[in-house]
C-alpha cells in the first residue's frame, strides 16, 4: 500500500479515467518535487523553470478551489465511491483521499482493526530535513493523520486540540516506515490517542494527541 498505483480499480471494478489521471498527476508532481530538491542550479535551470511555470498556468485554468472545496460538493454516495476507488483495497483502507490528490501530503494508506490504525509510508527527498532523514514536521503530520483518520473511521470526526511528539531517532527517507495509532481513552467529545512511527524494531517517534469532535 505504498505509493499511488497507476490504477486503483479492482478486477471487478470499472476504471475511472479521471480519478486515475488525477492521481497520476499527483504522483508526477510528487516525483518532480523530489527531483527539484536534489537538482543543483545549472545552465538548464531557467529553461526548466519556464516549462514548469507554463504547466502551472495551465493548471490554474482548472482551479476548483481547495481540495476540500471540490470534494465537499460531491454527493455523499459519490464521495464514498471515490474513497473506495482510491484506496484500491477491501474497503478497510482509510485516509487515502487527501494524499492521493495532494503531492505535499505523505502518501499513506491506513487500515483499521478495532481501535487501532496501522499503515506504511515511504518518503522521498522532498520530505527530508537533514539529508537522508525525514523532516520532523512531516513526522508530526504522519502521526496526526493516523490518529485523526482512525477517529473519522470510528465515527468521531475530530479536530486536533493538542499534539506532542517525542523524537527518538532519525527516520530515514527512501525506506519503508510503519505507523501505528490507537485510542487511549474517550471523555465525552474528547479522545486521547497515541501513535508511533517505526522501521523494523526501531522507534523513530512517538506521539500523543488530544482530539475534539467537530460540532454536528
Amino acid at each position: 500500500m505504498i505509493g499511488v498505483p497507476g490504477s486503483s480499480a479492482q478486477p471487478n471494478q470499472p476504471r475511472d479515467e479521471f480519478l486515475d489521471e488525477g492521481m497520476r498527476l499527483t504522483r508526477a508532481v510528487r516525483n518532480l518535487l523530489d527531483h527539484v530538491v536534489c537538482a543543483a542550479p545549472s545552465t538548464r535551470t531557467a529553461e526548466l523553470a519556464d516549462r514548469v511555470e507554463d504547466i502551472t498556468r495551465e493548471l490554474g485554468a482548472l482551479h476548483a478551489g481547495s481540495f476540500f472545496s471540490w470534494t465537499s460538493k460531491l454527493a455523499p454516495e459519490r464521495l464514498e465511491q471515490i474513497k473506495a476507488y482510491v484506496a484500491g483495497s477491501t474497503g478497510r483502507a482509510i485516509g487515502s483521499l487527501w494524499p492521493a490528490f495532494n503531492p505535499l501530503a505523505p502518501y499513506i494508506l491506513l487500515e483499521v482493526e478495532g481501535n487501532v490504525a496501522s499503515g506504511r509510508v515511504r518518503l522521498g527527498p522532498a520530505f527530508a530535513g537533514n539529508p537522508g532523514r525525514v523532516h520532523g514536521g512531516t513526522i508530526a503530520t504522519i502521526l496526526d493523520h493516523a490518529m485523526s483518520g482512525l477517529l473519522s473511521h470510528l465515527g468521531r470526526p475530530s479536530v486536533t486540540a493538542s499534539l506532542a511528539v517525542d523524537y527518538a531517532s532519525g527516520a530515514p527517507t527512501g525506506q519503508e516506515l510503519s505507523v501505528l495509532a490507537n485510542v487511549e481513552r474517550i471523555e465525552g467529545r474528547k479522545t486521547y490517542l497515541r501513535a508511533a512511527l517505526t522501521s523494523g524494531d526501531r522507534v523513530h517517534a512517538r506521539g500523543q494527541g488530544l482530539y475534539v469532535m467537530r460540532a454536528r
